[in-house]
């Protein structure tokens, strides 16, 4: 049990590995996260490829919306980038929101 002020959760695990090449493969899972007495849900996420050209999915499930997102990006040591694909809120009864179009991040 973890917790940090109003947020908490219930067990975090890392798991992956990076080859000679330096391809990397790791999901990270986050289980029971809520904040206060709401309950957020689980959330998971698959990173893979090299730093410099990676890919990234996080789903979210259980809580109050639902969570589909995937990226693709870059690092090169000193700048970041990542373009969201696909993007998909789904709340249940208030409906889903979908990225209509891919969109850029940088740093």
């Amino acid at each position: 049990e973890f917790g940090f002020g109003e947020i908490g959760l219930h067990c975090f695990t890392v798991s992956g590995h990076v080859d000679a090449a330096g391809e990397l493969d790791w999901t990270a899972r986050i289980k029971n996260i809520r904040s206060g007495e709401q309950h957020l849900g689980d959330l998971q996420l698959r990173m893979r490829g090299q730093l410099a050209d990676h890919r990234l999915t996080a789903r979210a499930v259980g809580g109050v919306a639902g969570l589909q997102l995937e990226t693709h990006g870059s690092w090169d040591g000193e700048r970041w980038q990542e373009t969201i694909d696909s993007a998909v809120i789904d709340s249940g009864a208030m409906g889903a929101w979908t990225l209509s179009e891919a969109v850029s991040v940088e740093e």
